[in-house]
């Protein structure tokens, strides 16, 4: 006879998580090597290799890892020259909410030099399985500051009716989007949509659609060629110049500065 036991809820939780690999490099800087990131949509990983960096005062140095949490607002600096691994990533819920914001602060670790040999390895490597490898080390390390620091993850639950609105705006994405268009496809009244929504989320509807309105257009700043018109277009606004205040107001720096400084 044959007993098996399962974990029911684990399949579940899991298919509710993604974690989307932005970008995965080496890089060597030196001094010209500074400035600010405002409201960041993404997280920052950094393994330094040798030399340091500042970020916001503090000096991070070689043999340890970093991690600069999707919403944390910083300033950066290389005295010297530092040589790094660096990855931007999402750990996000089927509703784009980034679980790593929850950080709110930088994490740092120390990591072994073989680990360093293998990040570095890997992060030069086009092969489909050298991929899968890095970033599953990429999230045993995550994981690893998350425990040092003696923070937790949860996935937030929501109600259908608010899952539904979620799911109406990613589907339409669009800074032009209202509250009762919303309201109509989730069954509420705008009213009770609007209440429910701050209840559950802590933003109003309003702070949610632009958040990812201005998240999806950093991405496409960051990861695309588009001019900055088609991405203004796509997303509903009214106007480029309209689009640039907005991000400005977001991120610090105009739609065109971003593009310029965003590979950090």
């Amino acid at each position: 006879m044959m007993l098996i036991n399962w974990n029911q809820e684990l399949p579940t939780i899991m298919n509710r998580l993604r974690m989307n690999m932005l970008s995965l490099g080496y890089a060597e800087v030196d001094r010209s090597w500074y400035g600010t990131v405002n409201n960041p949509s993404c997280t920052r990983l950094y393994y330094i290799l040798s030399g340091s960096f500042t970020v916001s005062g503090q000096e991070f140095h070689a043999g340890n890892c970093l991690l600069l949490p999707a919403g944390y607002s910083f300033s950066y600096s290389c005295r010297d020259t530092m040589d790094q691994i660096f990855a931007h990533l999402q750990l996000c819920d089927e509703n784009s909410m980034d679980l790593l914001a929850v950080c709110g602060r930088p994490l740092s670790c120390p990591f072994s030099p073989a680990d360093a040999q293998t990040f570095l390895s890997l992060a030069k490597g086009k092969d489909p399985i050298e991929s899968l490898q890095a970033q599953a080390l990429i999230l045993s390390t995550v994981m690893r500051l998350l425990s040092e620091h003696g923070i937790s993850l949860h996935l937030q639950e929501y109600s259908p009716q608010i899952r539904r609105a979620m799911e109406y705006i990613a589907d339409h994405l669009s800074i032009q989007l209202t509250i009762p268009q919303v309201a109509q496809k989730s069954f509420l009244a705008p009213s009770t949509l609007t209440r429910n929504f701050r209840r559950e989320t802590g933003m109003t509807i309003r702070q949610y659609v632009d958040e990812l309105v201005l998240s999806r257009a950093e991405h496409l700043l960051k990861n695309t060629t588009l001019p900055v018109r088609d991405i203004s277009d796509s997303l509903g606004f009214c106007d480029q110049f309209y689009f640039s205040r907005q991000f400005k107001k977001w991120y610090g720096v105009s739609p065109r500065e971003y593009r310029k400084t965003c590979r950090i």
